[in-house]
């Protein structure tokens, strides 16, 4: 039923990241997100790590050049640099700021205000616009009963669906503490058309809905 949205490769590398002590990486309530571009023209990918550290750290994926990326919490490195927390196709880890910069405030994707950010699809031609399938699992009964669809992601952003337990979404991008996702669609001569390589990186424009969810309510599943 979902095609392309899911690589058994990329599945066993997430799982090693965890067992080798992927570093955890924060809520993005808890800090502020700074939203960057790779900038490695020569090597043209940015490496993601699962320590701070480019000894013991082990590579996760390689970050295309010209990726935008959101960095959370910062630590220095030895070098005079920082390390930062960074979301990429899946993995959490770690990334050094002195392959990337700022993004000029005038290019960063706004609809409606400040609470509106919307979601990233594509920029890498050897993947799908969206990666990944999600699935939402884990809500309690007992409380709201569903997982809040947001506009950008912060607990403060306007509400714009209410996800039910069980419904799919693709995975488009990741910041700490929440992943933009556009949601599979109930009727099925909806596309979404996000299952095939999109550039270059773009908002999502799309017939389906999109936004941002709590990744801790969101497990990956296969095709």
């Amino acid at each position: 039923m979902f095609y392309n949205a899911f690589h058994p490769a990329l599945f066993l590398v997430v799982c090693a990241g965890f067992l080798l002590g992927t570093a955890p990486v924060a809520s993005a309530e808890d800090h502020q997100l700074t939203l960057v571009t790779v900038n490695t023209p020569g090597d043209g990918f940015l490496a993601l790590r699962s320590e701070p550290s480019a000894k013991t750290g082990v590579r996760l994926a390689k970050i295309p050049h010209g990726t935008q990326l959101s960095l959370g919490t910062c630590t220095p490195s030895s070098k005079g640099s920082n390390w930062c927390q960074a979301s990429y196709n899946g993995f959490n880890g770690w990334v050094l700021d002195q392959y990337v910069r700022p993004v000029q405030a005038a290019h960063v994707p706004s609809i409606l205000g400040e609470d509106q950010r919307p979601v990233m699809i594509g920029g890498d031609p050897e993947f799908d616009a969206c990666g990944m399938l999600g699935e939402v699992s884990g809500l309690n009964p007992a409380g709201d009963g569903f997982l809040a669809l947001r506009s950008a992601p912060t607990g403060q952003a306007k509400l714009l669906h209410k996800l039910q337990e069980g419904d799919a979404v693709y995975i488009c991008e990741e910041v700490p503490g929440w992943m933009g996702v556009v949601v599979y669609p109930s009727n099925p001569m909806i596309n979404c058309d996000v299952s095939s390589p999109v550039m270059p990186r773009q908002p999502y424009r799309g017939e389906c809905k999109s936004g941002w969810v709590s990744s801790k309510w969101i497990e990956l599943v296969a095709d």
